[in-house]
């Protein structure tokens, strides 16, 4: 027997904001933000990557043969440099906003 399941939406808000913790941004460091641009030498290093890659898979016809835009290797690289570059832009973000606090950053 199926048990009808109810929503109290009202209630399950009173209770977010119950418990929802209302801290100066110095505490929790929340960055939302786009990717930093892309230096000069990664961009570099991605065509030297996708270069490897196509002559690698060229080259060995055993390896399941991918176009550059399909292949899981080359796209992961891309995802690893799209993480690094969020990164990038979250910690120049941060300092700015850190040092527009006063406070140091430095030991």
């Amino acid at each position: 027997m199926l048990r009808e399941t109810v929503n109290q939406v009202s209630g399950l808000k009173q209770k977010l904001e119950e418990f929802k913790l209302k801290l100066p941004w110095i505490e929790s460091l929340n960055c939302v933000n786009k990717q930093a641009p892309l230096a000069p030498e990664l961009a570099a290093e991605m065509f030297t990557q996708e270069q490897k890659r196509k002559n690698q898979l060229k080259n060995n016809k055993k390896l399941p043969q991918f176009a550059p835009s399909e292949d899981p290797v080359i796209n992961d690289f891309k995802r690893e440099m799209m993480f690094h570059r969020q990164a990038q832009a979250a910690a120049i973000e941060a300092i700015a906003k850190i040092k527009a606090m006063g406070v140091s950053t430095k030991r």
